[in-house]
């Protein structure tokens, strides 16, 4: 069987970032967790992270711009 992910793109501080996710299991408190890819086109980088957040898009972009 073949996994497949929905690839979303959004631009932050003219970046483009790449990223897809997928579903871990709740936190002990029973908050959603997620396992973020997220592809720098422009430096041909990904990075893995463990978000606990209930929008990824939002979480994504933060810590894009917290990362500089």
């Amino acid at each position: 069987m073949v996994k497949t992910f929905d690839l979303n793109t959004i631009v932050v501080e003219d970046m483009n970032i790449s990223f897809f996710y997928k579903r871990e299991n709740n936190d002990i408190y029973g908050n959603p967790r997620y396992r973020v890819y997220m592809i720098n086109s422009d430096t041909k980088a990904v990075i893995e992270k463990i978000a606990k957040t209930y929008d990824v898009k939002d979480w994504v972009r933060s810590y894009i711009k917290n990362m500089k």
